[in-house]
């Protein structure tokens, strides 16, 4: 644990290390301070394709400016655009479900935005006005596989601006761009050299971070060439979950005492999948000794702790069996092996190359590169209901086995008394964890290039520009695991150098919170049984494009029509490709029951490799259009702007279309404006959705409705929320060629205010809707699980798409009186992708940006500060019913089963869609002095997987969250330091932890930070 005076001691030697070496190249450089930082430039913002025309008037684009990025202090390009209030970024480093643990999931340094919550994949990301490649990961997104750029490929640091369209803008960008357009701008044509260090590191935690950036670009050839290159490394020191009080246990009770959720089981997220294994004889036979039945009637049983009541047979190590499965007591709590934040390290570097060619004619060049390396622990792996492992009845630790060894002494291992027949019973291991193991490590690297150079001149009025694009992202997740084959041969040898799964874990530390477990087999046995696999997947993406603008086609009355046209030429491609142990070319078969499974990596379903591509042509046209101008003296009309725009795109995939946007400015007064627009979007899904094989996955914590509902009926269970029969269950999905694409139309109004008698202000105000249709969806595994429920209570016919297993006596016996027709345990659900109904989304945006340059208290100069306030107001989020999801939703309302369909309906205000959202942005200056302040607000949202019964279905909210971050800045003018910027800062300033909720780490990892106050120290010079 690190203490305050310890971190900022710590803070003070790395900022004071990074100052002297800063110190020793500073020798004999010249220095190039004394500019004014607040110094504003001209700004040609997206939204348009006119070169030299102003349509920020007629767009609501808003400018996160290099002061914005300053106060948030990030570190990474993720953390960079939370300061726009519409987004919301998910980072893939917070592991918020048991899913992203896995090798099947993108996982590592990953971040996705997702604009106005319709999906990261209707994002369209931009860096320097051009695309940035898909991440080659895939993730579960609205229950179909989405696509994202990873946000934190682009660099935090060295951005001159970000400039966010929050407009639809389909026709002018590319028809995916439903949602909007994100583009960050880099800093070029730079001259001079500036270095920067940052350190700093959380209060009370062993959680550091470390920066070091460079920015240096020169003048060549008598000015006609600028080279100007970025380099940015950041580090961070990882730390486990155990570091706070809310993330340190699965079981979350204890948080909850004295709220309505004192005591309720919900909260209690510990695995049923322990080293305290459960445990079946093959044939369901049973086996007593001259007590009593050791195992239930069909032969199942499970080992615990002797202290633990139930015990039926002793074994040795002062533990036992007893029948059925592991009670609650012996749930693994796995978060004491987790990392909370893993150790990370990336490398952000650019390189920008202009050149006057003469005659007008002007290269231009870009290269990039991304680095990220991430290493994080989760806890020991458990098995994948599709597969099985015998124990057999030779096997060496079998407690069921043979009465006599090979050599004809009595077998040790074998239970006394017992009625198993002398030559013994085979046992299946039902659900078993191998802690022995320790910790799953897993290391993640991510690597993204980019390559362009174009040429950009003028002919006659027109201005044209051309480029070539290639680039190509690589991930490569590499983790240590268990060969199934060698696992069977382990359990099987016929010696002590056996695996043993029959001894239990620790008895004075039955949920595993020490995370060490106290009956290893022998090491040498797990040494044979470990290996490391890997999942490589790569994409690539060549763009060719040519366009050309005029801002002075023709003079109309209102004055000079704009106009611009281009095409695009662009492939995509991915390709994965798997460890052998997965991809099906190392398979592995239980020899005893005959049972096949075609992956050979413990807990994991096989994955063949495969790959897809797609061809994009598309051709646009924009017309800028002014109606009216200000000497036109039109009463009421101080001017009057109208943007049309077309854009054709064939996908090789999907055929054409054409989408159309229309967008009019009116500005009534000088200080007022009024806009409005009209936009139409088309998206593709992404590759995987079409392309995938069969792929076999695995989900643990479904509930059984169905049998659940059984419960209540005899009585067993008040209601479905005391029932907690949750299973494993195979849930295969494969790519569907028939999908449509989706189809969205935007409308939006807004205004733009400048009051006359308060100089600098600028008020804006957007109302906008989004009307989509086929979205690209699915039905969840629990919804299904759900629609199983309710299509046999509503019509007494099984849903196709869940598989169970063949009816047992058990089942007949728990059934016997519900009213119900028994069914066996529930073993494989199959997904679907598909398009939904349509989603209205609706809202309303609100800005203030204020600036006030010369701040005085009578003679006194107090300096300059700008005020930014964003805000987001979601009014609707409405996904219309499918006819499944409908029959959910009516069969519960029937029986007051209290079930939410939590994928239709309204959607505001549950889970990452509060009803507000808001940024605040700070800065102030003054001679050598800065300081700058941020702030972000996410409102009220419901917590959907925690209820409460009662006369009416009531859910926890989450506490709206604030974080505020702050610095202050000195800057040395004239003398040794000239050039010499010092910074202190902090981020969660007011040190507030993050809401609780009932989840992974105990808190909505998009809604907070979980570190607590954050300090930090920089220093930049600049030469």
């Amino acid at each position: 644990m690190v203490g305050l005076e310890n971190l900022l001691r710590r803070i003070a030697v790395g900022t004071l290390t990074l100052f002297c070496a800063m110190q020793v190249n500073a020798q004999g450089a010249a220095a190039q301070g004394g500019e004014d930082d607040q110094e504003l430039e001209e700004i040609v913002v997206t939204g348009s394709h006119i070169r030299g025309v102003q349509i920020d008037g007629i767009l609501p684009v808003s400018v996160i400016s290099s002061d914005d990025v300053d106060a948030i202090a990030p570190n990474s390009g993720a953390e960079m655009l939370t300061t726009m209030s519409q987004a919301d970024v998910s980072l893939f480093e917070d592991i918020g479900s048991v899913d992203r643990a896995s090798i099947q999931s993108a996982r590592g340094d990953v971040a996705a935005l997702n604009l106005r919550g319709m999906g990261s994949s209707n994002t369209l990301v931009l860096l320097n006005g051009r695309r940035i490649i898909q991440h080659p990961g895939t993730q579960f997104e609205g229950n179909v596989i989405a696509t994202t750029v990873n946000t934190n490929t682009v660099p935090s640091r060295g951005v001159q601006r970000v400039e966010v369209l929050s407009d639809g803008a389909s026709a002018l960008y590319g028809t995916d761009a439903t949602a909007g357009v994100v583009n960050t701008v880099l800093m070029k044509d730079f001259e001079g050299l500036t270095l920067s260090g940052r350190y700093g590191g959380a209060e009370g935690i062993d959680y550091t971070h470390r920066t070091l950036s460079a920015y240096w670009g020169k003048d060549f050839n008598q000015g006609r060439t600028n080279v100007s290159v970025s380099l940015n490394h950041f580090s961070q020191d990882g730390y486990l979950a155990t570091e706070h009080d809310f993330s340190r246990s699965e079981d979350l009770r204890p948080l909850f005492e004295g709220t309505p959720w004192e005591g309720d089981l919900q909260l209690d997220n510990r695995a049923t999948y322990t080293a305290w294994g459960t445990f079946r004889t093959i044939g369901n036979v049973p086996v007593s000794n001259a007590d009593n039945r050791i195992t239930t009637a069909t032969g199942q049983f499970h080992i615990q702790p002797n202290t633990l009541p139930g015990c039926r047979a002793d074994l040795p190590g002062d533990i036992c069996m007893d029948d059925f499965g592991i009670s609650r007591d012996q749930r693994l709590d796995s978060n004491p092996q987790r990392s909370m934040r893993p150790d990370l390290e990336r490398i952000n570097a650019f390189t920008f190359i202009n050149h006057d060619l003469g005659n007008g004619l002007e290269f231009f060049g870009e290269a990039g590169t991304y680095r990220g390396v991430l290493e994080r622990q989760i806890e020991p792996g458990w098995f994948a209901p599709s597969t099985t492992f015998t124990v057999g009845r030779n096997a060496y630790w079998n407690p069921f086995g043979r009465e006599f060894l090979d050599d004809g002494s009595p077998n040790p291992n074998r239970l006394p008394g017992i009625d198993a027949p002398a030559e013994g019973l085979d046992i299946e291991l039902s659900a078993y964890r191998t802690m022995d193991f320790g910790p799953r490590i897993y290391k993640v690297t991510n690597n993204s290039h980019r390559l362009l150079g174009g040429l950009r001149g003028e002919w006659g009025n027109w201005g044209w520009e051309s480029a070539v694009l290639w680039s190509r992202a690589d991930t490569e997740d590499r983790t240590n695991g268990i060969s199934n084959v060698a696992f069977f041969e382990a359990l099987n040898r016929t010696d002590a150098t056996a695996y043993n799964p029959f001894n239990g874990f620790c008895n004075d530390d039955i949920n595993g919170v020490n995370a060490v477990d106290c009956t290893p087999s022998p090491a040498a046995t797990i040494d044979d049984i470990t290996i490391s696999a890997y999942r490589k997947n790569n994409t690539e993406m060549a763009l060719a494009d040519f366009k050309m603008s005029n801002g002075e086609l023709w003079l109309i009355p209102g004055g000079y029509v704009g106009m611009a046209l281009g095409a695009e030429v662009r492939r995509e491609s991915f390709e994965e490709d798997r460890d052998p142990r997965m991809d099906g070319t190392i398979t592995y078969t239980d020899t005893i029951t005959g049972l096949f499974s075609d992956s050979d990596l413990l807990g994991m379903s096989s994955t063949p490799d495969f790959s897809g591509s797609r061809n994009i042509f598309s051709a646009y046209s924009e017309l800028l259009i002014p109606i009216v101008s200000e000497g036109m003296d039109i009463p009421g009309i101080e001017s009057l702007d109208m943007q049309l725009a077309a854009r054709y795109e064939h996908y090789s995939d999907f055929g054409s279309v054409l989408k159309p946007k229309i967008a009019i400015g009116w500005h009534i007064i000088e200080s007022l404006q009024i806009r409005g627009s009209y936009t139409e979007g088309f998206s593709a899904p992404a590759l995987e959705v079409v392309n995938a094989p069969r792929i076999v996955r695995s989900s643990n914590g479904i509930e059984d409705n169905y049998r659940c509902q059984a419960g209540i009926n005899n009585g067993l269970y008040a209601d479905m929320g005391d029932c907690d029969l949750s299973y494993g269950v195979i849930t295969p999905y494969i790519g569907n060629t028939n999908i449509g694409p989706e189809e969205t139309t935007s409308y939006a109004f807004g205004m733009t205010y400048q009051p006359p008698f308060i100089e600098g202000m600028t008020l804006t105000l957007n109302r906008w809707a989004i009307e989509q249709e086929g979205i690209f969806g699915g039905i969840g595994v629990q919804d299904t699980a759900e629609l199983d429920w309710a299509t046999r209570l509503s019509t007494g016919e099984a849903y196709a798409d869940v598989e169970r297993a063949p009816v047992t006596q058990e089942d007949i016996d728990y059934y016997a009186g519900s009213g119900l027709e028994p069914a066996g345990e529930m073993l494989t659900i199959n997904r679907r992708f598909l398009n939904l109904e349509s989603r209205t989304t609706k809202g309303v945006d609100f800005g203030i940006d204020y600036r006030l340059n010369n701040l005085r208290i009578g003679d006194t100069k107090l300096g300059g500060m700008r005020i930014k306030l964003s805000a987001a107001y979601l009014e609707t989020a409405y996904q219309n019913f499918t006819p499944l999801l409908q029959l959910i939703k009516d069969v519960s309302e029937a029986n007051d089963s209290g079930i939410l369909v939590t994928a239709a309906g309204e959607l505001r205000g549950r889970d990452r869609r509060p009803a507000w959202r808001g940024t605040a942005t700070i800065t102030w200056w003054r001679e050598n002095w800065g300081a700058g302040l941020f702030a972000r607000y996410a409102g009220t949202v419901m917590d959907t997987s925690l209820e409460l019964d009662g006369p009416e279905l009531e859910y926890r909210h989450f506490m709206p969250g604030t974080t505020v971050n702050a610095h202050v800045d000195y800057r040395f003018r004239g003398g040794s330091f000239d050039g010499l910027t010092a910074r202190i800062g902090a981020r969660n300033l007011l040190d507030r932890d993050p809401p609780l909720a009932d989840a992974t780490f105990g808190y909505p990892a998009w809604m907070a930070s979980p570190e607590g106050r954050y300090l930090y120290g920089q220093l930049t010079y600049r030469f």
